[in-house]
């Protein structure tokens, strides 16, 4: 038996959930157990316990990988040599004998690299669509959401609103600096406002939040700014909002896959969401403003779409085809 376990570095929730998720793709790939230490609770959004068994006392062989420092994903190359040393190394195991391999540095696999991994056909079966998404719903609403007594759990539902994340702390200087400024979110909240009568959430951290305290004057609008001790209640008001509009952060990207709702971004924008066929309750739209035509699509596949995150279809404003218009007739029943 093959068991993998992640030896958690630095870096906030987001970024540690990406590590741990990444032992579970490789799980997945090569058919070997995820198993869990107390490294594990030191991200905030997901618990793990009901999931994994804990890490043996004593192991028959130990395997550590830790020569490579990839935020951005391994390779498939990379993977194929990893998987070529475990199950060397794993071969003539006996039944009751374990081989334990340990992660560190930043061995990762993104989600959308499974997904693409299938779609350019290095792997044979979906199984981003037929594992991963089912296992992470599973890990959030059955076995995370009903322990926090905090969270509302009355209903996994979408509500009735627009969740708007926008990403401040730390890197607050950084993304105000690229662009992401009050007045991009306005754009946004206008044009929202003129298209749709819904509540608009925003989520954000109290730090380094000051310059986007004007958007509260702003019709339809509600501003929670909060930090770690209610991190949990602004995450699950994320992933069950209507219409979820994402910031650039490992936040979002978890609650983008996370979302029962529509899940709006902008193209090759949001790190690590490079799907090359976006789930089906994903919209990403064009690099400018969001416009007329991207808020009468948002109305239209909130209205007909099935909360289904294994469907996908994905395009730019600015590249919509013929043949766009075709599918998207098609998953609206047109």
């Amino acid at each position: 038996m093959i068991h993998l376990l992640y030896s958690q570095h630095g870096g906030r929730s987001g970024h540690k959930l990406k590590d741990i998720m990444s032992i579970f793709i490789i799980g997945m790939l090569i058919k070997a157990k995820v198993v869990y230490d107390d490294s594990f609770t030191n991200q905030h959004l997901l618990l793990f316990e009901d999931i994994c068994v804990k890490k043996k006392k004593k192991y028959y062989s130990t395997i550590i990988i830790d020569n490579t420092k990839c935020s951005n994903g391994i390779t498939f190359k990379k993977f194929k040599e990893i998987k070529k040393l475990i199950l060397n190394k794993s071969k003539g195991l006996k039944d009751n004998q374990h081989l334990l391999v340990i992660f560190k540095q930043r061995c990762r696999i993104h989600p959308y690299q499974l997904d693409n991994w299938f779609h350019k056909n290095k792997i044979d079966k979906n199984l981003f669509k037929s594992k991963l998404i089912p296992l992470l719903h599973k890990i959030y609403y059955v076995h995370t959401v009903p322990k926090h007594t905090t969270i509302k759990k009355s209903s996994i539902i979408p509500t009735n609103n627009v969740a708007i994340h926008i990403r401040r702390g730390d890197l607050a200087e950084k993304l105000i600096r690229e662009g992401f400024d009050a007045n991009y979110y306005t754009q946004i909240i206008n044009k929202l406002n003129q298209h749709l009568n819904l509540h608009i959430n925003i989520y954000s951290e109290i730090d380094n939040s000051e310059d986007i305290l004007v958007l509260k004057k702003l019709k339809n609008v509600n501003l929670f700014l909060g930090d770690v001790s209610n991190i949990n209640e602004h995450f699950y008001a994320l992933c069950t909002s209507k219409i979820l509009i994402l910031s650039r952060s490992s936040f979002s990207t978890w609650a983008a896959y996370l979302s029962k709702g529509l899940v709006v971004f902008q193209t090759n924008i949001i790190k690590h969401l490079y799907h090359k066929v976006d789930p089906n309750n994903f919209y990403s739209y064009g690099l400018s403003e969001l416009s007329d035509d991207d808020m009468e699509q948002i109305k239209i596949k909130h209205l007909y779409h099935k909360v289904d995150p294994n469907n996908f279809y994905s395009y730019g404003l600015s590249e919509l085809s013929d043949d766009d218009m075709e599918q998207i007739k098609i998953k609206i029943n047109l």
